[in-house]
């Protein structure tokens, strides 16, 4: 299974071309053990591009997706298809996702965002006396990397240091596109020595203590994927203190169109948003207007709150997935602001109930 890398997401988030079709599906509709699932997905899609689109139009739309669906996809959990004029892209996700069709002026991307963020995929390396392996971590199991790994020559410092500084060329090679977390497993000596020569800042501090000559692989997936989470949750933690905060300053805002302004203004400093929401409607990004709806979204609807990270990261704010426990706010978004932006007061937030919201 090929990886999902950062440049190819930001070049999806980046592409606007209407119209821009997001299919996900189960690995199983995918895969063919449950194809009606499937057909029912790209029937969705048709619906919503038929009103615009001439039957020809939809059908050269939809075709190269539905060619790249039936390819084989071992392993995968989950499959993205995102197509428009002149992209058919397809990626094996190794995580369960929510199957759905969108139909927008741009790609529902937060599904892959998630992946390479949420920590469900990282690196483990695995540190003996003089040897290293590479593994890439998936739901149910560490798969050893096909990546070259140098082992030392020799014992004495200056060979330690030189191999220390190759098997860290090495991993930063492997994760470059990715930015993936790595765990570090071994002897407490050598996760130290190669941790204080490593260049990448995606190493933990904390690691897995072992003999790499007595240990199995598949006994390091668990202890790997508890430090990853526990990593993970002291970040999403950290962005919900930083909001308390600066909701206690003055300069924090849970109410949507508060948010959609200061994003369109270009001043969130940080967003924080419901892990598993969607919002599904449309925003104006440069008025910061937005329109919600309930149900499933209809043709040129998008994810608002995809739309509003995008437009967060584009003016250089942060942006943080949380967990629901972990949620400083009861609503699906909610922003630090600069003290420049008027901000309306908080309410409480009803998702049930359709609405159109404008500065």
């Amino acid at each position: 299974m090929r990886k999902l890398t950062i440049p190819q997401v930001k070049e999806l988030v980046a592409a606007r071309a209407v119209p821009s079709v997001s299919i996900y599906a189960s690995g199983e509709a995918a895969g063919g053990s449950d194809r009606a699932r499937l057909r029912a997905l790209f029937r969705r899609a048709s619906d919503m591009l038929a009103p615009s689109l001439a039957r020809a139009e939809v059908d050269a739309l939809l075709t190269p997706l539905a060619e790249r669906a039936r390819e084989a996809w071992p392993r995968a959990r989950s499959v993205a298809l995102l197509g428009s004029p002149g992209v058919a892209a397809a990626f094996a996700l190794p995580t369960d996702v929510p199957e759905v069709a969108v139909v927008a002026s741009t790609f529902h991307t937060k599904p892959l965002v998630t992946l390479l963020d949420g920590g469900e995929t990282f690196v483990v390396l695995a540190l003996g006396d003089g040897a290293a392996r590479l593994y890439d971590a998936t739901p149910g199991a560490l798969v050893r990397s096909e990546r070259r790994i140098p082992a030392a020559r020799g014992t004495s410092p200056a060979a330690r240091e030189a191999w220390h500084r190759a098997l860290d060329a090495a991993l930063r090679s492997h994760v470059r596109d990715t930015e993936e977390l790595v765990v570090l497993a071994g002897a407490r000596e050598q996760r130290s020595a190669f941790r204080a020569a490593t260049r990448y800042p995606g190493v933990l501090d904390e690691g897995i203590e072992c003999d790499l000559g007595q240990v199995h692989v598949r006994d390091l997936l668990a202890p790997a994927r508890v430090i990853v989470r526990a990593h993970r949750a002291d970040v999403e933690s950290a962005a919900a203190a930083r909001y308390l905060a600066a909701v206690e300053a003055g300069c924090a805002t849970d109410d949507l169109a508060a948010v959609a302004r200061a994003a369109a203004a270009g001043r969130v400093q940080l967003l924080v948003h419901r892990r598993g929401d969607h919002l599904w409607g449309r925003l104006d990004a440069t008025s910061g207007a937005c329109i919600l709806r309930t149900g499933e979204p209809r043709a040129g609807d998008a994810d608002v709150i995809d739309d509003l990270c995008e437009l967060v990261l584009l003016h250089g704010g942060d942006v943080v997935e949380v967990a629901a426990e972990r949620m400083p706010s009861g609503a699906p978004v909610a922003a630090v602001v600069r003290r420049a932006l008027p901000l309306a007061p908080r309410r409480r937030y009803d998702r049930r109930r359709s609405e159109a919201v404008a500065p």
